[in-house]
């Protein structure tokens, strides 16, 4: 798909497969998000998206974006039942480890299991933001509300050493 942008107030519905062994793959040149992304799923899709209240359906996907993910607005809406991983996300930073990949701002909300080829920037979550699931990318910065945790075992990946460290710091995390 071309460079995808959804504007304040939009929705767009990604169908997912029906369980993770039927991923649907979807392949972005870019995603910037002021909306809502509903991940629904093809054996019960909603009559219309936005999905009418009391749409349990999700659906597993995995999205593959060539440049940059920016989320803001609601973010990805998934019922409470979705696991992280019926959604992954690999943002590839057009091949390049240096940069932002991932950028979340405002209210922005993500289930999912993201690896990101640069970096990534937590930078809001307000009231209602929150990032459930895995990040890996080349550094993540929290400069919102969102809760950090840091798995130790992650700090030999690929056979580097990364230790976790923390440049500012000015409320706790949990």
């Amino acid at each position: 798909l071309p460079a995808l942008s959804v504007g304040n107030n939009g929705n767009l519905c990604l169908t997912g497969g029906p369980d993770v062994s039927n991923l649907i793959y979807y392949d972005i040149e870019d995603l910037y998000s002021l909306g809502t992304i509903y991940i629904v799923n093809q054996s019960s899709p909603p009559t219309a998206c936005p999905p009418a209240v009391g749409y349990t359906g999700y659906g597993f996907a995995s999205v593959n974006i060539y440049k940059t993910m920016t989320l803001g607005g609601p973010g990805v809406t998934q019922p409470t039942a979705a696991p992280p991983a019926a959604l992954s996300i690999n943002v590839y930073n057009q091949g390049s480890n240096t940069g932002d990949s991932v950028t979340m701002t405002g209210q922005a909300n993500l289930k999912a299991v993201v690896t990101a080829l640069g970096s990534a920037t937590l930078g809001g979550g307000g009231t209602g933001g929150a990032f459930y699931g895995a990040l890996i990318a080349g550094s993540v910065t929290d400069g919102g509300t969102y809760s950090v945790h840091y798995d130790q075992s992650l700090q030999v990946a690929s056979g580097k050493l990364m230790p976790m460290t923390i440049r500012n710091y000015n409320r706790p995390k949990f």
